[in-house]
């Protein structure tokens, strides 16, 4: 079932997204992803850290170089509904959406329509 973030992490999210260059894709999960975390393409565990709650929590991911084909680097920042934003991991491949997580592109000015 696909839900919004909540308005405290639907500020953290566009305050991320206010930083990060417009050459460059961010998207949101479209539901909370599973409290395991997520994995790459390559099979890369990219677990939750802490300080953010594993129940509600949403990936923003970076794509540094959109156009780039392969390997190349990407953040992710992992959300909770109360706000709580982890610090960047960086990595070399996008996640995998094998086991049903989603993913949208944001646009670049806030709008909060958009997710």
């Amino acid at each position: 079932m696909e839900r919004k973030p909540t308005h405290e992490a639907q500020i953290a999210i566009y305050a991320i997204r206010a930083f990060v260059s417009s050459d460059f894709e961010v998207s949101i999960s479209d539901a909370h992803v599973p409290r395991e975390g997520v994995r790459t393409v390559m099979d890369v565990a990219v677990p939750i850290p802490l300080g953010v709650d594993k129940k509600c929590a949403w990936l923003l991911f970076i794509d540094l170089s959109p156009l780039a084909e392969w390997a190349h680097s990407c953040l992710y920042f992992f959300i909770d509904d109360k706000g709580a934003v982890s610090r960047p991991r960086k990595e070399s491949y996008p996640p995998t959406q094998k086991e049903g997580l989603r993913l949208t592109q944001l646009p670049g000015p806030y709008d909060p329509e958009a997710i």
